[in-house]
């Protein structure tokens, strides 16, 4: 998200902005069925499918991705869906754990979970490597170090954008990207803007929450399940001990 608000800010269409603003013109029906099938398109948003998915080659010429650790994904993901149903239950280490442990157990099964949670459980190897293991991301940049990583690459690229402090890319980038969707949107539509806002400025719910607060039985199913994200992108499956929140 951080990407791509910054991104767009600067007048790039990278990543979700560019299947948000391609869903309301003409473009996004030629490429989509010329790149994906349409049980993906019926399932998911292009910009969730892994780069293996794609029906042709070369869409990804020149690509970068970034990659987190696979715990700290998953907490992640439990926060972004508790936005907008935040409880006072929603918000507890144990609803948080069974919740995740219910997710990865229907994942396991497959039969079609594999575009769960719109695609967001993914293992995260398989938007950098395709099935040969043939890497389809020329750049990884880390979460953990994503301000120097995007800089280095972007000054590489002679391209004038960063990432700043946390205050420059925060709530004016989100408002600066929605309204050049929206704009986008009216231009092509003719129509007043709909949509809702805040699906471009989603804050985590459930702040409490931390990483450390997975159980060790949470702990093994993300061991299990991202086993290829922690071997391929270098990430100890060690875990600081079980810390529950303070009383």
């Amino acid at each position: 998200t951080t990407v791509t608000r910054v991104a767009a800010h600067n007048g790039y269409l990278w990543g979700s902005v560019h299947w948000y603003v391609c869903s309301y013109t003409p473009f996004y029906y030629f490429e989509t069925r010329k790149y994906l099938s349409s049980k993906t398109i019926s399932k998911m948003r292009p910009h969730h499918v892994p780069p293996r998915d794609f029906l042709a080659e070369g869409y990804f010429r020149d690509s970068f991705c970034v990659v987190r650790n696979p715990f700290d994904r998953i907490r992640s993901e439990y926060q972004f869906r508790a936005h907008g149903t935040q409880t006072s239950e929603t918000c507890t280490v144990e609803n948080m754990n069974k919740t995740i442990q219910r997710w990865l157990r229907k994942y396991q099964q497959g039969r079609g979970q594999r575009y769960m949670n719109f695609g967001h459980l993914i293992p995260q190897s398989e938007f950098v490597w395709d099935e040969n293991n043939k890497q389809t991301c020329n750049q990884i940049l880390r979460n953990e170090q994503l301000r120097v990583d995007f800089n280095q690459l972007m000054e590489a690229h002679n391209i004038d954008m960063k990432i700043g402090s946390d205050s420059d890319n925060s709530q004016t980038s989100s408002n600066l990207l929605f309204e050049f969707i929206s704009n986008v949107y009216v231009r092509w539509t003719n129509k007043n803007v709909a949509v809702a806002g805040n699906r471009m400025n989603v804050h985590k719910s459930c702040p409490n929450l931390k990483t450390s607060y997975l159980d060790e039985k949470t702990r093994a199913l993300i061991r299990q399940v991202y086993e290829d994200d922690f071997r391929k992108l270098n990430y100890s499956i060690d875990f600081p001990s079980y810390l529950p929140p303070k009383p």
